[in-house]
């Protein structure tokens, strides 16, 4: 019998039919096909939830980041045994495709079917989050990749509402010159075993792996099977200094700023005393501030380059 691939498919993804297509060609042979799209924001858990459960090996997660995002709760939903069966891979086709650089996946069929016949595969880690839903009841979810809160968190809100109308990209621009222009520093705590922080801050990032923001390498140190969370807290710093030193993450570099702290911590919890600040999750806005995070230590399975 063969192994069954389901895809999970985000349905406003303008090129779909295509790839549906060469995936019946390419693959069609080889395994059993489940294509999946998304209605909307949240679909895709459950879709990969019913496919974990049904049996598939592969779920495979077509989109951006937040759509890989959305695989991995739905897998972690399904339940010990699916769990440990399934493996997670990813056809890159969203605005940031941060995630799928960490695991080295790319947007062609082509590619994933290397990736299939090569069989190499990683255990990755994975952050449980609890925060304040968007409607200030209690929210949980899994962060494959990074989890911030503050001016990032702030885009990704404005992401949300913004008009797609030319296109993804052009939203995410206008979203972080909207963000820069407003945003203000806000108090943060912040407390973890290994690491306290108290005053006013700009961003504080949870990061599994090293890039967020399309491309922005933001925590060089991090590493998603560690089984630890890589701080990086901004505090005191201008948005002008923000920047300025734009070209520097994307580099990886580690910022000497006297206002910049990294941190590697096994778990911490994130206050905002007087204030809600939005959270970002792997480029998406599921909630607000308070949020407290912990490490499940290779919890799940990918399919790397």
């Amino acid at each position: 019998m063969s192994e069954k691939i389901t895809f999970v498919v985000n349905g406003e993804l303008k090129k779909k039919a295509r790839l549906k297509s060469e995936v019946e060609s390419l693959l069609g042979n080889a395994f059993e096909l489940d294509w999946q799209e998304t209605r909307e924001s949240g679909h895709g858990i459950e879709l990969a939830r019913l496919g974990a459960a049904a049996g598939s090996k592969y779920l495979v997660a077509v989109g951006g980041d937040g759509t890989v995002n959305e695989v991995v709760n739905g897998v972690m939903q399904a339940g010990d045994a699916s769990r440990q069966r399934v493996i997670i891979g990813v056809l890159a086709h969203g605005t940031g495709n941060d995630f799928a650089r960490t695991i080295q996946a790319g947007p062609t069929v082509a590619g994933l079917k290397s990736q299939l016949e090569a069989a190499k595969t990683r255990q990755l880690d994975l952050l449980d989050v609890n925060f304040a839903g968007r409607t200030g009841q209690p929210g949980q979810r899994f962060c494959n990749n990074i989890t911030d809160i503050g001016i990032g968190g702030d885009v990704v809100m404005k992401m949300s509402s913004a008009s797609k109308a030319l296109g993804g990209g052009l939203a995410y621009v206008l979203s972080v010159f909207r963000a820069f222009l407003t945003f203000k520093h806000k108090p943060i705590r912040v407390t973890a075993p290994e690491y306290n922080f108290e005053g006013q801050g700009l961003s504080v990032v949870m990061a599994n792996c090293t890039t967020f923001g399309s491309g922005l390498i933001i925590a060089p140190q991090a590493r998603p099977d560690d089984s630890l969370i890589q701080l990086v807290v901004m505090a005191k710093i201008s948005v002008w200094d923000y920047i300025m030193n734009l070209g520097n993450v994307k580099k990886g570099k580690i910022l000497t700023h006297k206002q910049v702290f990294y941190a590697p911590v096994s778990q911490v919890k994130v206050e905002t005393p007087g204030f809600q600040v939005p959270l970002d999750m792997d480029g998406e806005f599921v909630g607000f501030s308070p949020v407290e995070v912990k490490v499940v230590p290779l919890a799940l399975r990918f399919l790397v380059g």
